[in-house]
């Protein structure tokens, strides 16, 4: 079964209408029925009693219905997941601190990442500078968050100044 007749099928069960269905999914009427019969044929249940109007859906059709806009939903989440993995958005996110930073800076990201980014799995560390840097370098950490008096500089590192608490969020130069 393919993502068009789910559809199709949805904008059925909404509109009750065939001509109205076939018109909001931008196909011929004709066209339309065809699919919806081939759902049928598929499925091996009449979904809809068409001598009704409105039309009505038969009780294999409600139970179709509850299905194909779960199924429709999560087909809707995967397609918003892979355009996130085209990105690069998947996977996890490794991320130290030191006790003395201000948390709920790091907090917040954390938030936002995980709002922007639900699928990325966070690890949150806390160390010592130099400890996290090590980490970081060796790739272990994807970033840290520390205070800028207690990190070292290298070339190997980027790093930005979360305002305006002074806290440092560093990255490897290397990390995509």
């Amino acid at each position: 079964m393919l993502e068009k007749e789910l559809h199709y099928f949805l904008a059925l069960a909404q509109t009750r209408n065939f001509t109205r269905a076939a018109e909001k999914m931008y196909v011929t009427q004709p066209s339309f029925s065809r699919k919806i019969a081939e759902l049928e044929e598929e499925t091996g249940c009449q979904l809809i009693v068409r001598k009704t109007r409105p039309i009505e859906l038969t009780p294999a059709g409600e139970i179709f219905l509850k299905w194909a806009t779960v199924l429709a939903g999560d087909l809707e989440q995967m397609e918003e997941a892979m355009a996130r993995a085209r990105q690069g958005i998947t996977g996890q996110v490794r991320i130290g601190y030191n006790g003395s930073t201000h948390m709920p800076y790091v907090d917040a990201g954390l938030k936002a990442l995980e709002e922007h980014a639900p699928q990325i799995e966070c690890i949150v560390k806390r160390g010592e500078p130099p400890k996290l840097e090590q980490l970081l370098q060796e790739g272990e950490l994807d970033g840290i968050f520390s205070n800028l008096p207690h990190v070292s500089r290298f070339d190997w590192m980027d790093y930005i100044t979360v305002e305006p608490c002074g806290v440092t969020a560093l990255l490897n130069a290397k990390h995509p």
